[in-house]
């Protein structure tokens, strides 16, 4: 069983916001409050596989036009995304159950 709630960063080997915000959600994995999982959907087909699973909500909740973007975070508890977010502006959208109404 997971610790917290699980939020999937879809992202490409090689995006810079990637690169810069893997390191401080590693960091917020082990506080045990969100629980991070990584999936590279640019080379790995696997990952492409499970970005589909998702795409439904991806596609409700993000603007048209960035819909394959990266990265992309999915809280499929709430079936929800957002797109290549800083870190203040997704621990908002976490924590915040009404941040899109703003």
């Amino acid at each position: 069983m997971l610790n917290g709630k699980k939020i999937i960063m879809f992202y490409g080997k090689g995006c810079l916001n990637a690169i810069v915000m893997m390191p401080v959600l590693t960091g917020m994995n082990r506080n045990g409050k969100y629980k991070f999982e990584f999936v590279e959907i640019w080379h790995d087909k696997e990952g492409q596989k499970i970005k589909e699973k998702y795409q439904e909500i991806i596609n409700l909740t993000i603007k048209k036009g960035k819909e394959n973007s990266v990265p992309v975070f999915v809280d499929e508890e709430n079936k929800k995304a957002i797109y290549s977010p800083d870190v203040e502006t997704l621990l908002a959208w976490l924590e915040g159950p009404d941040w899109w109404k703003s």
